[in-house]
């Protein structure tokens, strides 16, 4: 009964106005503009200042109304974010438990600054028990700091002890934490995304992932941990070793299985995207499937990570020839509830993927060779309409769309077609961008260049062959942009094209 005075004397009629949140209940006056507003922004019908105002009040961004709405809005989302329900089936447990410590301090604090400090010091002993079992140094420092003083201010000496060695414990780990965070990002800064090689960065980067392994040997810290394995990861990928990306990924599972309380969403959702990717480049549909089949259920369906994944499995399925599979993947993503009110560019890349897996499946030997006919040409015949334009920032989609085009109007033989797409492929080649984003598709469309300059005639096709062995040093690997990895290895797909010449 103590506790609830103390809460009782802050919490007063006079001081709590009415608490402005996006719940459920209020969501559902349609007549509201911060209703109208925030459906808006969840549609994607606005991406700018200028785009909101125009919609909601057919005005300009600098307008006092929009100015008010946009300010008031954003003070009701920032406070609905307290109310969050973090208990979903979704959430782990690490994940739970560091939010609520968050916001159990949160309290702590402002009833410490209200003079309430026997509940403050209540919540503090809570937060400290919880932060102990999942090692959340930061938050067991500061939760023992304020027992510490609660101590002292009792005469507590045993106490004051026990809190005084905590802090002094993890006081450590946090600065070995921090190290650990700054070795890591240096390493993500320096080698994540680059092919750019040399004896002394390979050197440099092997120290840096030595340096985590004695923070991790000398330190219990899930953090390090985690930051020893994700560096890692960098080094295996920048190396094109993706075996040992595997084994790392394995070695991290293994971790989180023996030690099921420091399990966390994201982190495992990363690893498991890294090692998808792992098989797509060793294009190994079987084990990629096993390892998908075993947890795609950690995914929310129709969540950006979900879709992530459910992209490198279809990528990983045509790469390994498996179009049964690929078509199979095809048809879960897209039916998925989720999918028709995803964004617009979401639903262009699945397209972009159904143009080349009726390629495939009408191109190559398989099963299904024929079964789709009718549906590839109607899929075809809408390609072949379509002009193609995409914004500046979505230009790969603009060239794997392009791409289709010319493989479909080659099938067909229609080479004119085909040699006006490769004219509008080779335009993008020119253009200054960073090599290593996209070296492989340009290495491929110099290959596409030469076959229009041999008349598609293979008596008369050379000058292809250092496209052609560029592109086989050149490992497919993914650079983090949003449509980097090509949807069918460009040297079977050459490979292809050629044979249909014969």
């Amino acid at each position: 009964m103590k506790h609830l005075l103390e809460i009782s004397n802050i919490v007063s009629w006079k001081k709590v106005k009415k608490i402005e949140i996006f719940d459920e209940a209020s969501l559902k006056n349609k007549s509201s503009k911060l209703n109208e507003f925030f459906e808006a922004l969840m549609d994607g019908k606005f991406k700018t200042d200028r785009d909101a105002a125009a919609l909601l009040y057919q005005s300009s961004p600098t307008d006092d109304k929009y100015r008010q709405l946009k300010s008031r809005f954003r003070k009701r989302l920032l406070n609905t974010l307290f109310f969050i329900d973090i208990n979903l089936p979704s959430a782990s447990n690490y994940t739970r438990a560091y939010f609520s410590c968050n916001k159990d301090w949160t309290l702590a604090k402002i009833l410490l600054s209200y003079g309430a400090e026997l509940t403050a010091h209540d919540i503090a002993g809570q937060i400290l028990t919880i932060a102990l079992k999942f090692k959340f140094a930061d938050i067991i420092v500061n939760s023992a700091r304020i027992l510490r003083q609660n101590a002292a201010h009792n005469r507590d000496e045993k106490e004051f002890q026990y809190y005084n060695q905590i802090i002094n414990e993890y006081q450590d780990i946090i600065l070995a934490e921090m190290r650990s965070e700054e070795i890591n990002q240096f390493v993500r800064l320096r080698y994540e995304n680059t092919s750019t090689h040399s004896e002394s960065k390979n050197n440099e980067l092997d120290d840096q992932c030595d340096q985590l392994i004695l923070l991790s040997e000398k330190y219990d810290s899930p953090v390090i941990t985690f930051n020893m394995f994700y560096a890692w990861l960098v080094k295996f990928e920048y190396e094109n070793d993706f075996h040992a990306v595997i084994e790392i990924c394995i070695k991290m599972e293994d971790y989180i299985t023996h030690n099921p309380q420091y399990e966390q969403d994201d982190m495992l959702l990363t690893f498991q995207i890294k090692k998808l990717n792992a098989f797509l480049n060793l294009r190994d549909f079987e084990n990629a499937k096993k390892d998908v089949e075993k947890f795609v259920k950690v995914f929310e369906e129709g969540s950006a990570h979900w879709h992530k994944y459910m992209d490198l499995y279809f990528l990983t399925a045509m790469h390994s020839d498996n179009f049964a599979n690929a078509l199979a993947i095809h048809s879960k993503v897209t039916s998925s509830p989720k999918f028709r009110k995803a964004h617009r560019m979401l639903k262009e890349k699945w397209k972009i993927y159904e143009y080349y897996l009726y390629f495939m499946i009408e191109n190559t030997q398989n099963n299904l060779q024929g079964i789709y006919k009718q549906k590839s040409t109607q899929l075809f015949e809408s390609l072949m309409a379509d002009p193609l334009i995409f914004a500046k920032e979505y230009r790969s989609y603009t060239v794997q769309s392009v791409i289709a085009k010319t493989l479909v109007a080659y099938s067909n033989k229609n080479f004119l077609i085909s040699a006006e797409n490769v004219e509008r492929l080779k335009s993008y080649t020119t253009r200054p961008t960073r090599p290593e984003e996209n070296l492989r598709v340009n290495l491929f469309i110099k290959l596409l260049v030469q076959l229009v300059k041999s008349n598609f005639n293979t008596r008369f096709l050379s000058g292809y062959e250092k496209h052609l062995d560029n592109l086989a040093n050149t490992p497919m690997k993914e650079h983090g942009q949003d449509f980097d990895l090509e949807i069918y290895p460009y040297e079977k797909l050459w490979k292809l094209l050629v044979s249909k010449l014969n």
